[in-house]
């Protein structure tokens, strides 16, 4: 969510001042990559629960694979020197951008919910969120603090290491839940089982002693 929370800030500037867009033009370009967004995070879940539904593993993967693929559209419509208004090659750079870079996102609750007991859901969502927005906060704090004040590099190549370094790790870190999350996600079924086992036997205990006082 770094490389998210820079994107949001700092895009519409980057088109307008380093792209030489006209204001409108770059506006135009962020309302498709929010489109983009929207479709998505529509497509992302529809697909993520197609994939957990032929193999709990091919979730984190299919996450991973969309992070990494979500990489390129982006470093196109930062770097292609070729377009200089709204026109067709950008703004399919950032609603093919915005579109594979949601596709994870949408899945991360369910998967938060599903390793997690009733009773602590709520708390492991927010601290979900807490972190999202931290990161989101940090990110252009990071780029015109650490990138561009301490190491001098321009903004284009700030956000271009953001990019590739941050969503190549989430990448790393989405792909090694193949292995632990479909693990999780039984032991807490079979967790939520026995749960549910222990309360009908005492429910029925109560109900058999309810007759034999009868």
């Amino acid at each position: 969510n770094i490389p998210w929370g820079v994107m949001f800030v700092f895009l519409n500037d980057f088109l307008s001042q380093e792209k030489g867009l006209t204001v409108p033009d770059a506006t135009f370009i962020v309302a498709v990559f929010g489109v983009g967004c929207a479709v998505g995070g529509i497509l992302g879940g529809y697909l993520g629960s197609l994939a957990s539904r032929v193999d709990r593993r091919y979730l984190p993967l299919f996450m991973a694979l969309t992070t990494l693929l979500g990489v390129g559209p982006f470093l196109a419509l930062l770097d292609d020197s070729s377009y200089d208004h709204a026109s067709f090659m950008p703004c399919c750079y950032a609603f093919a951008g915005g579109c594979l870079a949601s596709m994870p996102s949408v899945n991360v609750r369910p998967c938060i919910i599903n390793v997690n007991p009733p009773e602590i859901r709520g708390a492991a969502l927010t601290a979900a969120n807490l972190i999202i927005n931290a990161a989101r906060g940090a990110g252009p704090s990071f780029l015109t603090t650490i990138l561009m004040g301490v190491w001098g590099f321009n903004r284009a190549l700030g956000l271009n290491i953001m990019i590739i370094a941050f969503w190549t790790i989430a990448s790393i870190q989405l792909a090694l839940l193949a292995k632990t999350l479909p693990l999780d996600q039984e032991r807490m079924e079979t967790e939520l089982a026995n749960y549910a086992m222990s309360s009908m036997d005492v429910g029925y205990g109560s109900i058999s002693v309810d007759d034999d006082t009868r």
